[in-house]
């Protein structure tokens, strides 16, 4: 590019700069017509893919520019720009700068979306002595498009791309460099295979079965070969491969191909089978940690039985109180409460649960259910220690059970807590004669009739209009609800429902001057 500045402030400007835009294409997302990934693949026939088109430049226009003259036609190809510019600086020109914008049009007729990316511009510019000048003086600028941005398979983008020169001495100068571009796609495409669907094998050793052959469709839509490897799901019990029973290493297909492959099951040596068929998942991967659903085969092996010497493992033990069993206030075994806890055992299974309270009273379960209600408790602190047996009779020794904590293990304890289902009734405040009935077991109602002093020559006494209740150390309110009272200051009759604690009542009897005894 050379740029001449002449004393008579015509500025003559030749740009023959070879401009291209790099956008660097990476493959995101594939659609080809055959199957999901997560579908088994049956092929059968022949395969035909429709042609696709490609990504290229379609388009580049002169939108806007400052110094340029009229007649300036770019020229391009599928990836790269010739802008074959001439700047040009008209006498009486006052604005110094030089600009040409140009609006480029890029088609991507693929199946694929791709990328957007561009590389940087590093001229060189020389003065009219060829000394370097400072490259910032030249700038290409891009806008309408961003790195990263997607150009989505069939669509059509447009952005504008704008040359900025501004130098700040009147010379000659030669501008090197071409920003070149490539427009290109990354390999793309992909591998679909399948099994046979209901595939099964039989790897019974009691039937002398120590080997099952199956084959797999694999189509390959890429254009070049691709290495892969066949896989199962259970690694553990199950191996892939050769006919002679030697791991299958990589195969490959070539580009544009569907091959049907070969391939064997054998059981892993030493092997113990807990039940007597497994369903596998039999997969593809391959260089670049793709992996490929292929479908699932059934196999048939002899089922072992397997030692389960691990006792269940205990946690989340919890304890809840209930209701008297009865409201026999002088019976000191009316306590229920009700134990939860989690439990589980995934080889054999759980037989049943054992709790252990604090006093050493040991009640069980008849079965898996992790939960237990234990009656004939007396009031005081109680603390439950869980323990399970597994079906194969293992369960946690003497030592789990003595240092359990409420942590989870093979047994584990609830926390310590006070438990009380016997509660007293007290009656305070003047001239209100004493309760009769002062007991109440949980959950049960309490009943009785409260009763104003009698009657002396001096004075007279009747029932207070309004009461204080509480219960357990805090008050309650009147209702027919439960932990509620209800109370008739003409006939004393008071209720409180569902006593769950100590029962206070505070009243003053109203006392009235009669006159001398």
């Amino acid at each position: 590019m050379k740029i001449i500045k002449k004393k008579n402030d015509k500025t003559v400007i030749n740009i023959n700069v070879v401009m291209s835009i790099l956008l660097v294409v990476v493959l995101s997302f594939i659609s080809v017509g055959y199957a999901l990934y997560n579908q088994n693949l049956d092929v059968n026939g022949t395969v035909g893919l429709t042609a696709q088109g490609k990504i290229a430049i379609t388009n580049v226009v002169l939108k806007s520019s400052i110094n340029v003259p009229s007649g300036v036609n770019p020229t391009w190809t599928d990836n790269s720009v010739n802008f074959d510019l001439t700047f040009e600086k008209q006498p009486g020109s006052t604005d110094p700068n030089y600009q040409a914008v140009y609006t480029i049009t890029i088609s991507n007729n693929t199946f694929y979306d791709f990328d957007f990316n561009l590389v940087g511009y590093n001229p060189t510019i020389y003065d009219s002595n060829g000394t370097p000048v400072d490259p910032s003086f030249l700038t290409v600028s891009f806008s309408g498009i961003s790195y990263g941005d997607k150009i989505l398979a069939g669509d059509t983008v447009t952005f504008d791309v704008t040359l900025d020169f501004n130098p700040n001495v009147d010379d000659t100068y030669t501008i090197d460099g071409e920003l070149n571009t490539d427009l290109h796609e990354e390999p793309h495409g992909s591998l679909l295979g399948s099994i046979p669907a209901n595939s099964t094998g039989d790897l019974r050793e009691s039937l002398n079965h120590d080997i099952v052959g199956l084959t797999l469709t694999v189509v390959n839509s890429y254009q070049s070969s691709r290495s892969f490897t066949i896989n199962i799901t259970d690694t553990a019990h199950f191996r892939i491969t050769d006919q002679n029973g030697n791991n299958l290493g990589s195969l490959s297909i070539n580009g544009g191909e569907t091959n049907t492959y070969n391939f064997y099951i054998k059981r892993v040596d030493n092997a113990v089978f807990a039940s007597d068929s497994f369903d596998n998942g039999i997969y593809i991967s391959y260089v670049d940690n793709s992996y490929v659903d292929c479908g699932n085969v059934t196999l048939l092996v002899d089922e072992q039985q397997i030692d389960d010497t691990t006792p269940p493992v205990i946690s989340n033990v919890s304890v809840s109180i209930n209701n008297a069993t009865s409201n026999n206030t002088s019976d000191n075994t009316v306590g229920s409460v009700t134990v939860t806890w989690d439990g589980e055992d995934s080889e054999s299974g759980v037989k049943k649960y054992y709790v252990v309270d604090n006093n050493g009273n040991t009640y069980q379960t008849t079965d898996s259910t992790r939960t237990l209600t234990i009656t004939g408790l007396a009031d005081g602190t109680y603390s439950f220690k869980v323990y399970g047996e597994n079906n194969h009779g293992y369960k946690a020794s003497n030592q789990d059970i003595s240092s359990a904590t409420t942590a989870s293990g093979y047994c584990s304890s609830s926390t310590s807590g006070s438990y009380d289902w016997h509660y007293t009734v007290t009656l305070s405040g003047q001239y209100m004669k004493a309760l009769t009935n002062t007991a109440v077991n949980r959950g049960y109602d309490y009943s009785t009739t409260l009763n104003a002093q009698d009657n002396s020559g001096t004075y007279s006494y009747s029932l207070p209009n309004t009461i204080t209740v509480s219960m357990g150390g805090s008050s309650i309110s009147s209702g027919n609800g439960a932990g509620q009272y209800t109370y008739s200051n003409s006939s004393g009759a008071f209720t409180v429902r569902s006593v769950t604690g100590d029962i206070a009542i505070t009243c003053n009897a109203n006392r009235t001057f009669s006159g001398c005894g």
